[in-house]
């Protein structure tokens, strides 16, 4: 699943970080850890002053600088395109540190830099998936704090069982890469507290921004609550509250084009769509445009009354959410703007296509005049978010590709059955994406002729094995791999989506290889070119992330993406995150995916909605994925009393073009076992 940060499959520590730095932008907790029982006297990790110190540190890249002297390390790290800079700290005796009497680690860090930096401090050992635990801090220019690690919680939320008695190496590191040189001094790394320490629920200071209540964001009965709401603009435009409060009296001069703007903050995710009402209160017509602008002033497209409206005239103006031109990926076929780490595509799109306009931060509402010359004044008595009709999808939708070609279906799954048909889909796998779920069984479930993902609040083991990790929330999931896969074709899903807080789904495809490959999720994330495994997304293979969503974003809205070479130094991605997508009458949406070579096309309802062209597309067969598990890297407070959240699937269907048909498209030999074969 694609992300502006790198964020779905990430294996190693560094790759798994990009993922949660880019949440905890968006979320931070204040986490301060159950006060235990007194502890041993803390313990020193590393002494400064002990002969050979320096030989225990290795600088993670040849950016970094590290000075050992008697007040502890100094870390330079000059500007570049490398990512997570930092060191890496060994035991002074043997392989591992036996922590297993103590609660946490921690190190002072002083930033002697002139740039606010924020410092991430993690623990790993290199058995297991996960090995690490890990916390961070952020510090302005010459402020000292200490960094406190918990064994056992990644960012706050406890990940795994931490083998606190065979502590491998010790990674201080600064976050992301930078243009600036950063300077740090680290001091008084050791470890502290008692065995068993616990983070408590975190207080999440998530700025949470209201629903207007039935969409009004304005209107006679809606007070504005604060005069700065209401902004003049570009050239001289404004604005102002009508004597009674029942309108916003727009006042436009001149020859120029004006604007002014309400602000406010407004979560507007379950709409897509604002309609803004607007009366010619004045002696020369205008045309009047809206644009609905995010935190960002990312805009919507503007829309005006189209014909100018005569003095006396009214009209209402619809401002959808869904970008006018689909979204374009950039075209490099030389692919030398995706060499390298500082040159890393997300998002990126080009210029008049797509849209960057958030909704669940929507921030203003902008009016815009033309440019006839003259005084042109303007009521405004209403602007109301609301959804569009439901979605007419084209007649082909579910019947066949979206474009010309000899083509065969060569997958159509409709859930039918008693139970999930466990000869095409794995319900267990690793749950590499989320500390706080485990998969079972009880939780894929297939109902009236569709799958359904449950998530709800149960304690369980995860995969439903004994030796499995237990915790405290369930889920479903559901993936072909090693059952089935296919190259090239169109691929489609009818869904519907959760809107309980905290959610995090997605349908996607990922390389497979075969069984001979090796192991499904082994791979090698350094981006070194050491052979491929699995599903690895180097050498030809990619992530294609065909619906992609959080519940933050709402049911309407999703990401497209794809990620490649792949999650370490070298993690490359190609993808876009504000399509918007009206449900039609039942509240699905369906989205599909054109894949051929050299080329990636996704459509919204049967719409065209992203397009990308390159060389680099992958040629792998690949396989399908379902899951649904809580957090993100932009994310509200999970709310148990809005659970259990249901993923529903009501069909995946699949084509070939007859000329691009490989050996290896289709069902693959197998017992029928709840997980993914193996050799």
């Amino acid at each position: 699943m694609a992300t502006q940060i790198p964020k779905r499959f990430l294996i190693s520590g560094l790759s798994v970080l990009c993922g949660v730095l880019g949440m905890m932008s968006c979320i931070t907790s204040s986490l301060a850890a159950e006060a235990p029982a007194a502890g041993p006297a803390p313990k020193l990790l590393f002494d400064p002053a002990a002969p050979g110190a320096d030989k225990l540190i290795a600088p993670t890249s040849t950016q970094v600088s590290a000075t050992v002297g008697n007040d502890g390390i100094t870390l330079t790290l000059p500007g570049g395109p490398e990512g997570y800079p930092g060191i890496v700290i060994k035991p002074a005796t043997g392989e591992t540190w036996d922590l297993s009497a103590y609660g946490h680690a921690e190190a002072k860090i002083t930033n002697l830099g002139e740039k606010n930096t924020r410092i991430e401090f993690a623990l790993e050992m290199e058995t297991g998936r996960t090995p690490f635990s890990t916390d961070k801090i952020s510090l302005a220019p010459g402020e000292s704090k200490t960094v406190s690690v918990v064994f056992g919680y990644f960012y706050g939320v406890y990940s795994r069982k931490f083998n606190t008695a065979a502590v491998k190496q010790i990674r201080l590191y600064a976050g992301s890469k930078s243009a600036e040189t950063r300077k740090f001094r680290i001091e008084q790394i050791q470890a502290a507290g008692a065995a068993g320490e616990k983070i408590p629920v975190p207080v999440v200071k998530y700025k949470i921004v209201p629903k207007p209540a039935n969409g009004v964001l304005f209107d006679a009965a809606t007070k504005i609550q604060d005069p700065k709401q209401l902004v003049g603009g570009k050239d001289g435009g404004k604005i102002a509250l009508s004597a009674d409060g029942a309108a916003l009296e727009v006042d436009f001069t001149g020859d120029k084009e004006q604007s002014v703007t309400l602000k406010g903050s407004w979560n507007l995710n379950e709409h897509l769509q604002v309609k803004v009402k607007v009366k010619n209160v004045g002696q020369t017509p205008v045309t009047p445009g809206v644009r609905v602008e995010d935190i960002n002033l990312h805009g919507s497209e503007t829309v005006t009354s189209g014909a100018p409206l005569a003095p006396g005239a009214e009209a209402e103006i619809t401002v959808p959410f869904e970008a006018k031109t689909p979204w374009k990926g950039i075209v490099d076929p030389a692919q030398e703007v995706n060499e390298g780490p500082a040159k890393r595509w997300e998002n990126e799109g080009q210029p008049g296509t797509g849209t960057l306009f958030r909704s669940n931060l929507t921030s203003g509402i902008s009016i815009f005049s033309d440019k006839t010359p003259g005084a042109k004044k303007l009521r405004v008595t209403s602007i109301i978010a609301s959804l569009p009709p439901p979605a007419q999808l084209p007649d082909w939708v579910g019947q066949k590709p979206p474009v010309a070609g000899d083509w065969v279906k060569t997958f159509d799954e409709h859930f039918d059955g008693a139970a999930i048909n466990l000869k095409t889909w794995n319900i267990y796998g690793d749950n590499f994406w989320d500390p706080r779920t485990h998969f079972s069984k009880d939780n894929t479930i297939i109902k009236d002729s569709k799958l359904i993902l449950r998530l709800e609040k149960k304690y369980g083991d995860h995969n439903d094995d004994p030796k499995g990790k237990d915790t405290d929330y369930a889920t479903g999931y559901a993936d072909t791999y090693g059952k089935w896969t296919q190259r090239y074709g169109y691929f489609e899903a009818r869904m519907k989506l959760p809107t309980a807080p905290n959610m995090f789904l997605a349908f996607w495809m990922m390389p497979d290889r075969g069984l001979a490959a090796g192991p499904q999720w082994k791979r090698c994330s350094t981006g070194k070119l050491t052979g491929t495994v699995g599903n690895d997304t180097g050498v030809g293979g990619m992530e294609m992330d065909i619906m992609e969503t959080l519940s933050i974003w709402g049911p309407y809205r999703h990401d497209f993406g794809t990620h490649w070479d792949w999650y370490g130094k070298t993690h490359k991605s190609m993808g876009m995150f504000t399509a918007y997508v009206p449900p039609d009458k039942d509240g699905f949406i369906t989205v599909g995916m054109l894949w051929t070579p050299g080329l990636i096309v996704m459509y919204d309802n049967g719409k065209e909605a992203a397009r990308w062209e390159s060389p680099r597309i992958s040629d792998i067969p690949s396989y399908f994925m379902f899951d649904l598990v809580t957090g993100g890297w932009e994310s509200e407070p999970l709310d148990d009393t809005k659970l259990p959240a249901d993923f529903v699937v009501d069909y995946v269907r699949a084509w070939q073009r007859k000329d691009l048909a490989s050996p290896l498209d289709g069902p693959k030999p197998n017992d029928g076992t709840p997980a993914a074969p193996t050799k």
